[in-house]
């Protein structure tokens, strides 16, 4: 299916007439009699109608249809036998090439044979092999482009469409179909991973190209899903079939779920396309009711489209899951534990990594991905948007491109739970979000807008730098940072300091005033609010000089020279990321806020 980035279209030319005289040229010049290349052609092209009803599902006609069928096939056949014949008139033939090729005089309507009867007694082995390679190379091209890429690839059975959808021409004053109006049906896959459907709409305008959309409630809006792209043909109808991953239907964009969804008909023309491909989020650059197919009923989803109750996913590394987000191609990494048992729900934990890192770089500096396979959880390590070499996350003040260019990486973070939770089964209570500098940072951001899904935060050498922090509930904080950090100073100046990011989130919390010391070792003490709503705590670990580094984690000096801004201690009193999986596990997401 494509729409207006050019891919391939479900709605395909006919081919029958090219397929056939090519077939019949190709014949003639490998020494078949006239009647046999013509009899090759028709069973060229009848394999491409085959194949054309592959593509379209087209596969129970009734007797009538087949004989109907027939009967265009075979004017297109003879169409294409008389341009053959008036390819090659007698009155254009050479005399010369006459007394060549030893043939009398050529017949009134013209032949190939003193053209293939030159080439056999000049070049007929090469030319044979060369015929025969390019023979292969074409009918393999046309038939596979025939069928669509799902059918090709696709080594799964096709899913049970047990759903049904009407869509009507309606009068835009009062809602009413159109009597005799334009139509649609959906018929569609109500339960499994992906959203699969065939539509067939009729009465539409000829040779105007039309999208089926899947959209949110309140319309017009924004977040709209373009499924399948196809033109009317000469009787106004169109076809179309197609398989979406659930995934790219997050139901965060849908009010109804998990009731249902709406499905509309609109001109493709109407719809503001902007960047990525169809299955990016869309806006509708006007509104045209007259001439859309308007749904009938909300289109119902079984509570099965979960992770929890999708078929078992493997375990194991996944590097570089690509994602659509925000009008940008967005990727991480996923580590899946060896541990992970479908259908049981799995803590999930997002890992950000620093500004100028990567995701390599913040496993390196954390070990997390090793903590993820021992304890048993979900790990999301993302990757930053901006130039490859200064990547970086919009906390709110930092930081470098994505805070220029005001980059939605709390949609990027949310769009990634929807993605996990449909492939794996996630608790929802438990999703949890760490990350080193411009990445604790960016936890901080997800505290203070994302509240709702994330239920805790560590952050380690970082504060918060999003003002002002509208947190939705009270969300548990635990934070590492170094005295001597000469990036992110703890007593404060480019940005907050420590405490008062840490003393901010207690009022936040409803803490009491009163820290108390909880862990002590080496240069570390850790201190907490206790008496906080929800149970929300606060905690602090400082590190006594301390840089920006991560606690009992990798060196970072090591990955630079030596400066001034690395300076400071890489402690090995605390375990920084054992230390939060620890806190975050007293601190699932209450019920409550659970949405």
């Amino acid at each position: 299916m494509a729409g207006k980035d050019g891919k391939r279209s479900w709605v395909m030319v006919n081919r029958a007439p090219v397929l056939t005289l090519w077939a019949v040229v190709v014949a003639e010049v490998l020494g078949f009699e006239h009647d046999e290349a013509l009899t090759l052609g028709r069973a060229v092209a009848g394999l491409n109608a085959y194949s054309k009803g592959v593509s379209l599902g087209l596969f129970q006609p009734t007797p009538r249809e087949v004989k109907e069928q027939r009967q265009k096939m075979r004017k297109e056949e003879m169409v294409t036998i008389d341009l053959l014949h008036r390819a090659v008139p007698a009155k254009h033939t050479d005399e010369g090439l006459r007394a060549l090729s030893g043939e009398g005089p050529i017949h009134p309507a013209g032949n190939w044979r003193p053209y293939r009867d030159l080439i056999q007694r000049q070049m007929i082995h090469a030319m044979r092999i060369v015929v025969l390679l390019f023979s292969g190379v074409f009918l393999w091209v046309t038939l596979v482009d025939a069928v669509p890429a799902s059918v090709v690839s696709s080594g799964r059975p096709e899913a049970k469409l047990d759903g049904e959808l009407y869509l009507y021409e309606k009068n835009p004053s009062d809602g009413s179909i159109v009597p005799g109006g334009a139509w649609g049906k959906m018929s569609y896959a109500r339960e499994g991973p992906a959203f699969e459907f065939v539509f067939s709409a009729y009465h539409l305008r000829p040779g105007v190209s039309y999208t089926l959309i899947y959209f949110p409630d309140p319309w017009p809006a924004e977040g709209l899903i373009c499924l399948a792209t196809a033109t009317g043909d000469s009787e106004g109808t169109v076809q179309v079939k197609g398989s979406v991953p659930i995934a790219h239907l997050p139901a965060k964009y849908d009010a109804n779920y998990p009731a249902g969804a709406k499905i509309r008909l609109v001109l493709s023309d109407d719809i503001d396309w902007g960047k990525g491909g169809s299955m990016a989020r869309k806006r509708m650059r006007r509104w045209k009711p007259t001439q859309y197919l308007l749904e009938a009923k909300l289109i119902n989803f079984s509570i099965t489209r979960a992770g929890c109750n999708a078929p078992g996913e493997k375990s194991g590394t996944f590097p570089r899951k690509l994602i659509f987000s925000g009008g940008l191609d967005r990727q991480y990494d996923l580590l899946v534990p060896s541990s992970y048992t479908p259908g049981k729900p799995a803590p999930l934990v997002f890992n950000f990594h620093g500004f100028t890192a990567d995701p390599e770089t913040q496993d390196w500096l954390s070990a997390m991905s090793r903590l993820a396979e021992e304890a048993g959880f979900i790990l999301a390590t993302p990757k930053g948007s901006g130039n490859e070499e200064v990547l970086g996350w919009n906390a709110g003040e930092c930081c470098g491109q994505a805070a220029l260019e005001n980059v939605d990486d709390v949609a990027f973070t949310s769009d990634m739970i929807d993605r996990i939770s449909a492939e794996y089964c996630v608790d929802p209570s438990r999703i949890y979000a760490t990350g080193m500098s411009n990445g604790a940072f960016m936890s901080y951001r997800l505290a203070c807008e994302l509240a709702g899904r994330v239920a805790a935060i560590g952050p380690v050498a970082g504060v918060t730098v999003v003002d002002p922090c509208l947190s939705s509930r009270p969300v548990p904080v635990i934070s590492f940072n170094g005295t001597a950090d000469l990036l992110v100073w703890y007593d404060g100046g480019i940005y907050e300091s420590v405490p008062r990011t840490i003393a901010r989130w207690s009022m936040r919390n409803g803490c009491s005033r009163e820290m108390e010391t909880v862990y002590k070792k080496g240069n570390v003490r850790c201190e907490i609010y206790r008496n906080c709503k929800g149970g929300a705590t606060v905690e602090l670990c400082t590190i006594y000089g301390g840089g920006h580094s991560w606690p009992g984690g990798m060196d970072i000096s090591l990955l630079a020279p030596h400066i001034f801004v690395l300076e400071g201690d890489t402690t090995r009193d605390i375990n920084a990321s054992r230390a939060m999986w620890e806190f975050f596990q007293k601190h699932p997401m209450p019920q409550a806020y659970l949405r």
